[in-house]
């Protein structure tokens, strides 16, 4: 197990081994962000406080093909010197 730090439900910060006792090193209002979590949770994780349960971020959106500027300028240029 190991410690999280939580923002909106979502693993933020992974706290550091070496950090314990955690009241030690952080104060009660950053603690109070903070839960167990198993080994195999990431940074980015998503958090269910209603189950206490730990899920992986959803995959990103595909992003769209970026036009090609430069072979829109050289089409440009073909049709301006062929005109």
């Amino acid at each position: 197990m190991k410690t999280v730090r939580l923002q909106n439900n979502v693993v933020w910060e992974i706290l550091p081994d070496d950090a314990i006792p955690l009241e030690d090193y952080y104060p009660p209002e950053f603690l109070a962000h903070c839960v167990e979590a198993p080994d195999n949770v990431e940074q980015g994780f998503l958090y269910d406080p209603e189950t206490g349960t730990f899920s992986s971020p959803p995959e990103p959106e595909p992003e769209e093909p970026k036009p090609d500027y430069d072979a829109f300028l050289e089409g440009l240029m073909e049709g301006y010197n062929h005109g």
